[in-house]
């Protein structure tokens, strides 16, 4: 089975300018402060113009520079005609909920039909999270798609079936039955 993985969010990463965290850590090219000290780009900065910019979502943000830390984090990946994001972190009201949000319709507006979100990643979800997961569901039924669920952790699972929306989402333990089920 052949994957293609692309990270994404809001931003870009930069082997130059970023972290270098390429599987958890997203932002613009200046705007990570691991990224400050490692390649001294001050914070909000571009390439193009050193020291101007403002910052917009990162992983790995200084919470006492007055940052808000970003604290959810998704991989993009394309398995067998599929879209998987792996999302990793907290879904909380905030960036988080509108970096999904974007995803989840960007994904769909580019044909990809059939999307697996992975939670196994993912340690909290707050009711802005779950409403978040209910509105791509949403979407994604209205535009002809499928959203299911992987690899629930145990709180994930809970939060699910206290709310009923274990009803709703389709839920898999492994890859291979989430893309069975989207054959039947």
């Amino acid at each position: 089975m052949v994957a293609l993985e692309r990270e994404s969010a809001i931003g870009n990463t930069s082997p130059v300018f970023g972290c270098g965290s390429a599987t958890l850590c997203y932002h613009a090219p200046g705007e990570c402060a691991l990224a400050v000290r490692r390649n001294g780009v001050r914070p909000g900065a571009s390439p193009e113009t050193p020291g101007r910019g403002t910052a917009r979502f990162c992983g790995v943000r200084e919470e006492r520079n007055g940052w808000v830390p970003m604290l959810l984090h998704v991989v993009e990946k394309v398995i067998g005609g599929l879209m998987v994001l792996d999302l990793r972190g907290r879904i909380t009201l905030g960036p988080e909920t509108e970096i999904i949000r974007n995803k989840v319709k960007n994904v769909i507006e580019t044909g990809h039909k059939r999307v697996i979100l992975d939670l196994g990643g993912v340690s909290y979800i707050d009711s802005a999270g779950l409403s978040t997961l209910i509105t791509c569901y949403i979407s994604a039924r209205k535009a002809g798609g499928e959203v299911k669920l992987l690899n629930l952790t145990k709180f994930v699972r809970d939060l699910l079936q206290i709310t009923r929306l274990s009803t709703v989402f389709e839920t898999y333990d492994n890859l291979e039955a989430a893309q069975r089920s989207f054959d039947r």
